[in-house]
Parts: C-alpha cells; structure tokens; sequence
C-alpha cells in the first residue's frame, strides 16, 4: 500500500494501536481469522499496477483529453506517478482489512475502515482514509446494487448508448471493445488497472460506468469508498491474481515495480 496525503497519523482514532503477539515469517502479528486470510492470500501472485505512459497518449494524440477528465474527479496525481508495490505490506493490508458499509444512513453515512500496516492497528472513518491517500472525501458515492444510493441524474443505459451506440447496458456482457472513443477506452483501463485493479481488463463494470460518466459530467465522486470496497473484496477470493499494493496507474504504461 502507498499513501498520497498526511500520512497516517492523522489524528482521532486513526493514530493506531501497536499489536501484540507472535511474530510469522514474514514479521506479521495476526489474529487467527486474519492468519486465514493470509494463507489463502499466500497462494495467489501479485501482479504490479499498470500506469498511463504519456508518450503513449501524446502519440496518440489524447494526452489533454485524458488528463482534464481525470483532473474533473480528482485523480490527476493519484494516476500520473508510479509507485513500488511491497509484497509483504499488501499482505498484510489484505488480510487485515475490514470495511464498514454504513447502510442505515444514506444521507450522511458513516463508513469506518480498520487495517494493519507494520503491526499497527488503524480504526478510522472513510474521511480520514481518503484524507491520507489525497482523495476528495466529500463526492457523489453511486452503489449499483443499492437503490438508495444511486446518483438520480445518472442513466447508465443512456450513457452507455452514448458511447456505445448499444442500447442496453449488460454488466456481464459489456466489453470496452464496444466504446466508440479511443480516449473512453484509455480511461477505462486506466481505472481497471488502478482503482479497481484486476488482471481481466475487458469488460466494463458498473462502478467504472459510473465514474466514466462522472469524469464526463465533473461530477466529484468519493474515491475511497470505491477503492476500499474493491480492495476487501479482493481480500475476501480465495483465488485469483492480485492487482494490488502501490496506487500505480494504469492502461498501456509500464508496470508499477514489486518489493518484498
């Protein structure tokens, strides 16, 4: 994991708590349901983040495009360095983890984060994490799955017909080989490989949709929430390559560099 903002004493709660206990191989404390989790972590590889090459957009000519859609949702700095995944802080992010969806409050919810980081214990709220990572805290969250929390002026069939010329917007089958414009499928790959990392990069998910529309519209979005959403659910697959670790960018760049 790599940090963008303060760093992570912050203050309040997210100051942390040392843990106590036995050290593993790899100098980790971790309760016994957070040793499952790291074991069934062990079995997977760590792929490194992809990050945008800029020689790359300026040959192809969308270079400004790119970079004024990512600045409308905040995310100019968080994808325009490279930065070194370490194994053993991912792990130890991974298996620790537990994010709080607060669901009986949809006006002003109060999601908490906890996680281990050098065997310390951080508590905080998502303000306080997307404070320390540089995300604006205060943007539009949009859930597909929940009603109640979902952007009214958001219409992801019509957008989709938008940039698509399909009518109907499938999650399952909607691939970013159908958008039309080359700087919608650079941007796409841009959040498939960093915000919601994953080796498979050809479909495109709901959430992307969304913040696709988002980039389009300026409307800001809580970063956090999806990146801590996307992360515990990575945690929580028993198999799979992890894209995760140092906040690299992505879509035809290089790969962000791995450490132990």
């Amino acid at each position: 994991m790599a940090s963008k903002g303060k760093g992570v004493h912050v203050g309040g709660t997210s100051c942390g708590t040392k843990k106590q206990g036995k050290l593993n191989e790899r100098g980790l404390i971790l309760n016994k349901s957070e040793r499952e989790r790291y074991k069934m972590l062990l079995n997977r590889d760590i792929v490194p983040n992809r990050y945008p090459d800029s020689a790359t957009l300026q040959a192809l000519g969308i270079d400004d495009n790119v970079t004024t859609l990512i600045s409308n949702i905040g995310w100019k700095d968080f994808v325009g360095e490279t930065h070194f995944t370490f194994e053993t802080s991912t792990f130890e992010f991974l298996s620790t983890v537990n994010f709080n969806h607060d669901t009986h409050n949809t006006t002003h919810p109060n999601h908490t984060v906890s996680f281990s980081l050098g065997n310390v214990e951080y508590n905080m709220s998502l303000t306080e994490f997307s404070d320390i990572m540089g995300f604006e805290s205060t943007g539009v969250i949009h859930v597909s799955r929940n009603h109640d929390v979902r952007h009214r002026g958001y219409d992801k069939h019509g957008f989709w017909f938008q940039i698509t010329g399909r009518k109907r917007y499938e999650c399952k089958t909607a691939k970013a080989s159908m958008i039309q414009n080359s700087v919608f499928r650079y941007l796409h790959r841009v959040m498939a490989c960093t915000i919601f990392g994953r080796p498979e990069t050809a479909t495109v998910r709901s959430d992307e949709l969304f913040l696709l529309w988002a980039m389009v519209h300026k409307c800001p979005v809580n970063t956090g929430y999806y990146l801590l959403d996307h992360l515990t659910y990575v945690a929580e697959q028993p198999k799979g390559k992890i894209v995760a670790g140092g906040g690299g960018g992505g879509g035809g760049g290089g790969g962000g560099r791995k450490r132990n």
